[in-house]
């Protein structure tokens, strides 16, 4: 008989996404705080509540470690939902551990198309999908100024940013817009005066 949920998941506590993570892990405590001072969630099957115990580990904001680690929280440490790590990457590499045991994980950090577009069955999408991040401007700057045709993308060469703007310009084109300019900075950039 089980006594808790448990929810597992990696943070980067160290390594280039451990500011964002930090905030990712913030939410996930404020929620099963929340959840527990409730008396827990709701477990039909047992007709009671259940508390929420979380259990993570440091994924050092690399691929390798999140899928070491996820397979950890599923065989050690029996963990019953999983919840994404922070970034698109990292995610990518979770969710294929995640699929392999049949285990839900919730992406909660991550948006890009292409690992929802895998046929995975037990991988869920909290965030908009980073093909619909801007989609929205467009419609905006429609219904704002109905004669604007002209518009200017510039984004950071990286993958989730470089989805994002392609599906964004795409779209622009497919609601009458000229793209005038398209073009990416590399990562670091602060001087955008050749723009």
């Amino acid at each position: 008989a089980k006594d808790e949920i448990i929810i597992g998941f990696t943070m980067s506590q160290t390594g280039k996404y451990n500011s964002e993570s930090k905030e990712q892990y913030q939410g996930l405590k404020l929620w099963a705080d929340d959840a527990n001072a409730q008396g827990g969630i709701y477990v039909k099957s047992l007709g009671k509540k259940l508390p929420v115990k979380l259990v993570f580990y440091d994924d050092e904001s690399s691929k390798d470690r999140v899928q070491q680690l996820y397979a950890k929280l599923i065989t050690e440490d029996k963990a019953d939902f999983l919840i994404s790590p922070y970034s698109s990457g990292l995610t990518a590499s979770a969710a294929i551990i995640a699929e392999q045991y049949g285990k839900i994980m919730i992406a909660t950090g991550a948006a890009s198309d292409s690992i929802f577009n895998k046929g995975y069955k037990h991988i869920f999408q909290i965030y908009t999908p980073a093909s619909r991040y801007l989609t929205g401007a467009i419609d905006m700057l429609k219904a704002i100024d109905p004669n604007a045709k002209r518009i200017a993308i510039v984004y950071e060469n990286s993958k989730f940013a470089k989805d994002v703007c392609t599906a964004v310009k795409d779209y622009a084109e497919k609601n009458g817009f000229d793209v005038v300019l398209f073009e990416a900075y590399p990562p670091g950039t602060t001087d955008f005066t050749s723009f």
